[in-house]
């Protein structure tokens, strides 16, 4: 784990196992052309340097990249277990064949870059198909539709080219023939796993769809009032497509005229503002209770609060007077040990050194010693007692002076805002209401919100299960779309090229002139979006098992506990491609809608990483390890804990490499590690040094 705030070189050292495998950074914006992005501006030597090890059962193969500012090229350096060393070309054959993938299959299957994450999450469809488009392998083929439908020279070049080589030409049309036809058949399969028999498969019913549609539509509109439009059947196949956005067009103002109408946002604001009143109230009343409370204790301590300062000079004045009666005594102390020291001393001393008089010595030290330790010493304990429990006094008295001060403080603040939410709280009400009476009548008014709110919720579900009925009869029309255009490609490719004894001839039909060429690359063209789709389509089929049981881990969403792909053509500025709609399935009440509608964006992050991690371990390579950048983007704690318990299970026979500057997600993982496999390094970073590492853990 790469632990670290933002700014601090992760996805920087993450980028650096990319580039030191590939030569590139997908997602790196260029400076120029030559790439001096990737250098520190501050190295002496203007030179980008990475070195790692891949390490298996044969030991140790180390890769050594380095460029220099101001080159386009640069140099890699391949030492194998063995011990020899690749440089040039035959470095990049020996790194493919120590990787078994490509730059675009890295990631697909080892690397999700926390830009794929965003790419899926976006409210946007066409990023979001383009990000799917890149993690199921099929963006090169939309480039190349894309070249081939927006520009006509070089089609046109390519076609001077096919006119010299018939049997190439042929070749290949007879490949967009079979082609074509997996499609049409796995477009049929598709159809009859939905419920169409062979005899729907027609026009006829599209268009009995499509009125049925139509129908559902306009009650809907008249029992919304929205204002949608009269929607013409589709007229043939080739507008079904365009027959479909219509229709999405018409829920969407559906559904937007009738959250108008119904004010539910409002009614939703409205019950937090209530409830904010509410929780205020009840606050503030406990605070205000609590200052009285502690007033109330200490008066019955101290009496009356104003004079705590009083009683604290007074009992000053006490400690002072023990004080100095504690050094009178002390004086006394020291005369008569004084007196008793010379009497010890003068053994044969009859009369008082000071009047002469006599004295009995023997008697006078008796007496002088027993005044030393009872009288005098008496005396002086008891003054000092008395001067530690005068001083105790004294700090208890400042303590109740700073939390009288404290709480009088606290209760005017406490006062004020009671005020304040009182005054706010009558706003959100109507008529006249009493202090008392105002949570009382809070309560009331929540509970007539929440009835019109329960009302609205009705309504609003008979409306989606209305609505739900339209996209199911939409599903099952642009299904019958979908395979109505595929058949007809199908009969006209196949009518072109006739029998297999005709190939040749056919073909030199074809080349004979621009126009016959030009339908040969539309129809090279449909090969490729036929193929792209059904790229896509496998790749769903192969991983939506995988999908879907991760989905059920990481979402665990209450509702809606599965998901679905589906890969659609979807026709933008001339150009067919794949439009991926995710749905979320209710298991309870078979019940299903797109996930982007109903799912929040933290739900919408665990369906991109379900379908990474299962793409993940369906590509066949070599690398034993995966790159998580930043994966718990938007995750609460309980969908960071899900992460984590599946890339547990994985650790013990993948290599996870996390970039993170989530703490909760590095503490989670902490936690549920084994001791011996967990190593964390946190990061730092300035402008001289670059990232470094200031602690490593594991």
């Amino acid at each position: 784990m790469l632990s670290a705030p933002n700014g601090s070189g992760k996805t920087s050292i993450l980028g650096a196992i990319e580039w030191a495998l590939f030569g590139e950074l997908k997602y790196q914006p260029k400076e120029n052309a030559t790439n001096d992005e990737l250098v520190n501006i501050r190295h002496r030597t203007q030179t980008a340097t990475v070195t790692i090890d891949l390490k298996n059962d044969d030991g140790i193969a180390s890769i050594t990249r380095t460029k220099k500012a101001g080159k386009r090229a640069t140099e890699v350096i391949v030492r194998l277990p063995s011990g020899e060393e690749c440089v040039g070309p035959e470095a990049n054959s020996a790194l493919f064949r120590l990787l078994g993938l490509t730059f675009d299959d890295f990631y697909r299957a080892v690397y999700l870059h926390q830009e794929s994450i965003r790419g899926l999450l976006t409210d946007e469809p066409r990023v979001r198909n383009d990000a799917l488009d890149r993690l199921f392998g099929v963006e090169l083929l939309r480039n190349m539709l894309k070249a081939l439908s927006g520009s006509t020279k070089p089609v046109r070049d390519a076609l001077n080219k096919l006119e010299t080589s018939e049997t190439r030409a042929t070749d290949k049309l007879t490949g967009a023939v079979g082609v074509v036809q997996e499609q049409w058949q796995h477009a049929r399969d598709e159809a009859e796993k939905k419920g169409l028999s062979e005899s729907e498969l027609a026009f006829t019913t599209v268009t009995k769809l499509a009125q049925e549609v139509n129908g559902n539509l306009a009650k809907l509109a008249e029992a919304t009032s929205a204002p949608i439009k009269d929607l013409l059947e589709p007229e043939d196949a080739d507008g079904v497509d365009s027959y479909s956005r219509r229709v999405n067009e018409a829920i969407k103002v559906i559904r937007l005229t009738a959250t108008n109408a119904a004010s539910a946002a409002n009614t939703a604001k409205e019950i937090a503002s209530v409830d904010g009143a509410l929780i205020t109230l009840q606050r503030l009343s406990g605070l205000v209770d609590d200052v009285g409370v502690g007033l109330t204790e200490l008066r019955d301590i101290y009496g009356n609060l104003s004079t705590l300062g009083e009683q604290k000079e007074a009992t000053e004045a006490e400690v002072q007077r023990y004080r100095e009666a504690q050094e009178r005594l002390g004086i006394s102390e020291r005369i008569v040990q004084d007196t008793l020291t010379y009497m010890e001393a003068s053994t044969d001393e009859t009369n008082c050194p000071a009047c002469g008089q006599e004295i009995k010595r023997d008697g006078l030290i008796a007496r002088l010693e027993g005044h030393l330790t009872g009288e005098i010493r008496s005396e002086i304990e008891t003054a000092h007692s008395a001067e530690i429990e005068r001083r105790q006094k004294i700090g208890d008295l400042d303590a109740a002076i700073t939390k009288r001060d404290r709480l009088l403080k606290d209760q005017k603040e406490y006062a004020d805002q009671f005020s304040e939410a009182k005054s706010v709280a009558r706003n959100l009400l109507t008529g006249e209401v009493s202090d008392d009476g105002l949570t009382e009548a809070l309560g009331v008014q929540k509970e007539k919100l929440l009835q019109q709110t329960e009302i609205v919720d009705v309504e609003r579900n008979k409306r989606e299960e209305e609505i739900d009925t339209v996209l199911t009869s939409m599903e099952r029309l642009r299904e019958i779309g979908r395979f109505l255009k595929l058949d007809a490609t199908y009969q006209e490719a196949s009518s072109r090229l006739g029998n297999d004894d005709e190939d040749s001839s056919v073909a030199k039909q074809q080349i004979e002139s621009l126009s016959s060429l030009e339908d040969g690359i539309r129809t090279i063209a449909d090969v490729v979006t036929a193929n792209a789709s059904t790229r896509a389509r496998n790749e769903v089929d192969g991983a939506q098992a995988e999908i879907s049981r991760l989905y059920k881990e990481l979402c665990n969403h209450p509702y809606f506990d599965d998901i679905q792909i589906s890969v659609e053509s979807k026709v933008l500025s001339g150009v067919e491609s794949n439009e991926y709609l995710i749905r979320t399935n209710s298991s309870t009440d078979s019940r299903h809608t797109l996930a982007s509608s109903r799912l929040s964006t933290a739900q919408m992050n665990c369906v991109a990483l379900s379908v990474y991690l299962a793409l993940a371990s369906q590509l066949q390579h070599n690398l034993g390890f995966v790159i998580l950048d930043d994966p718990s983007q938007n995750l609460d704690t309980e969908h960071k804990q899900a992460l984590v318990n599946i890339l547990s299970r994985k650790a013990p026979d993948l290599q996870v490499l996390i970039g993170t500057q989530d703490s909760e997600l590095d503490e989670l993982i902490v936690n549920s590690a084994a001791e011996d496999s967990f190593h964390r390094r946190r990061l730092t970073w300035s402008p001289k040094t670059g990232s470094a590492v200031v602690a490593e853990d594991g």
